[in-house]
This record gives C-alpha cells, sequence and structure tokens, in this order.
C-alpha cells in the first residue's frame, strides 16, 4: 500500500507486470486527489463507459495559494508562505507549484482512465511559478480565477496530457474549488460529466489491486 504518486506514475508498468507475475496487489488509492476515490471510481463505475476526457485540480497546495491570490488579494509570496505555515506546502515546495506532484497524479489516473501507461516527461507541465502579474490583473479585470489544472482526452485513439494554470470562467465547475479542495470531472459517453471533490487529506484508503487489463 503507498500514495507515492511520484514512484508510482513513474514505475506503474514495471508495478502492474510484477503485480501478474507474483499476483499480489499493490493498493494506490490514497496517490490521487486524497479523499477522492477516484481509482475506485474509474476501475468500478466508469469501467463499462466510453470516457473522453478526465481534468481537475489535483494538487490542494497550490489550490490553496491560488485561492488567497485571488480571494484576499495575497500575493504570490505571502500565499505560499502561509500555504506552508499550515502544512500544505512543503518547505522546498517546488514539485507543488511547479506542476510536478499534479502531473504524476494525471499518469496514474490516464492509466486507470484509459487503460495506456505514459511516462511523465510525456506530459506537458507548467506550474503556478509561471503565472505573471499581468496574468492576474487580465483574470481580475475578466471575472475569471486560474486554477492549475490537469486534462486529460483521448481523440483520434491518441490520449493527449496537460498540466497548466488556467483561467478559468465563474460558471465553470472548477471556479467553485476553493482552499485547499482537490476536484475531478470526469466526463463519459454515457455519464456525460461526472464531478467530485474533497478537501486535501493524508490518508490511505482502501483500493482496487491496480489498474485493469492494458490496453483496452
Amino acid at each position: 500500500m503507498t500514495a507515492n504518486k511520484k514512484m508510482l506514475a513513474e514505475h506503474l508498468e514495471e508495478i502492474y507486470h510484477l503485480q501478474l507475475r507474483h499476483g499480489k496487489p499493490v493498493l494506490y488509492e490514497a496517490s490521487v486527489c486524497g479523499a477522492i476515490p477516484i481509482i475506485r471510481n474509474l476501475e468500478e463505475y466508469y469501467d463499462n463507459d466510453l470516457i473522453t476526457s478526465i481534468e481537475g485540480i489535483f494538487n490542494g497546495s497550490t489550490n490553496y495559494i491560488l485561492t488567497k491570490v485571488f480571494e484576499e488579494r495575497k500575493n504570490y509570496a505571502d500565499a505560499l508562505r502561509q500555504a506552508q505555515e499550515l502544512g500544505f506546502a512543503e518547505s522546498d515546495p517546488s514539485l507543488d507549484v511547479k506542476g510536478f506532484d499534479a502531473k504524476f497524479k494525471l499518469v496514474i489516473a490516464i492509466a486507470h482512465t484509459f487503460g495506456v501507461f505514459v511516462k511523465p516527461e510525456e506530459v506537458i507541465t507548467l506550474g503556478i511559478d509561471k503565472i505573471s502579474d499581468i496574468d492576474l490583473k487580465f483574470a481580475r479585470e475578466n471575472g475569471y480565477t486560474i486554477k492549475l489544472v490537469v486534462r486529460a482526452f483521448k481523440e483520434n485513439g491518441k490520449v493527449y496530457a496537460l498540466v497548466a494554470p488556467q483561467f478559468i470562467e465563474p460558471t465553470h465547475l472548477l471556479a467553485s474549488v476553493r482552499n485547499e479542495y482537490n476536484a475531478v470531472i470526469v466526463q463519459g459517453a454515457f455519464s456525460e460529466n461526472n464531478f467530485l471533490s474533497a478537501r486535501v487529506q493524508e490518508a490511505i484508503l482502501p483500493g482496487p489491486p491496480c489498474c485493469r487489463t492494458f490496453p483496452h
């Protein structure tokens, strides 16, 4: 049982084959979005659906920082410092603010969403450290907020993946996700849009052995 998303993302295919070889499961539900049982849902609820995309906020630390920047008009440095003091961000916040943590989680989610393995380095990644004062000014003047959004979708048989800050309209489902909350939107051909959200928490939840048969 593990919640080490970096290790999982970098070695997921190897871990999957080791499970098959030895008949022993590796449980890692808590590695993606903490309290949201997204892996379990992808395996058990959406297994008969044709999923077209998955997107969301996969990092509570950056979401907390951006919430403070927009709602309390804090500058980036002060919001980051507050997140560190409250334990939402590490003393070295690079994995969070550069988008790497969200990328590792997305890589794991892609395996359960589309049944394919991708390498972390194959995912285009930009962090909130790239947000400029001009970006913030534009967002505020036009009624947007900014969220670090992960997204993967399938088109013409290929899977595309991205982690990047995005301007979010107030009517978008992710606009209401504040502070240290994560959220996932799963779009399926039959289920359409499904929205899940929960507060970040350190917990190991029971989960499925690993992945469905790949590729599917």
